[in-house]
């Protein structure tokens, strides 16, 4: 399903590019010499962007093993047995409780780099085995 909706993975120069495209990287809100990182831009292709997240959380579940689950996976585990809204209530990811929004936060971190590993390894840049995807 992602390989279908990226079509050409070639047209990509660049991770961010890839990042982009998915519209997971990071807004910026910044005021002359302040820097603020803010949400997801979600400027993309939103059926992408729901893959790879859902992904990201099979990842957490299925393959713990994978270096960008690896990294967060304290953050990720307290939802990494639920599915769809018993996930969102685990963790608590409502509009209503704005602070305990790192889970989804790091699962979007999860999926953006799956993005970019997927990139890689459709180019031919690197093995699936090299980016921890194969068991």
């Amino acid at each position: 399903m992602v390989s279908r909706e990226v079509c050409d993975w070639h047209r990509f120069k660049n991770r961010g590019q890839v990042s982009s495209y998915t519209g997971l990287c990071p807004g910026e809100y910044s005021s002359g010499a302040k820097r603020m990182p803010g949400a997801v831009t979600k400027h993309g292709n939103p059926r992408l962007r729901a893959a790879l997240v859902e992904l990201a959380w099979r990842l957490v579940r299925f393959q713990p093993g994978y270096p960008p689950v690896r990294k967060r996976l304290s953050i990720l585990a307290k939802g990494a047995k639920a599915t769809g809204a018993a996930r969102k209530k685990a963790i608590g990811c409502s509009p209503i409780s704005l602070p305990p929004l790192v889970p989804c936060a790091a699962a979007s971190a999860v999926a953006r780099q799956l993005a970019v590993d997927l990139w890689r390894w459709q180019t031919g840049q690197c093995s699936a085995e090299k980016l921890g995807l194969a068991r």
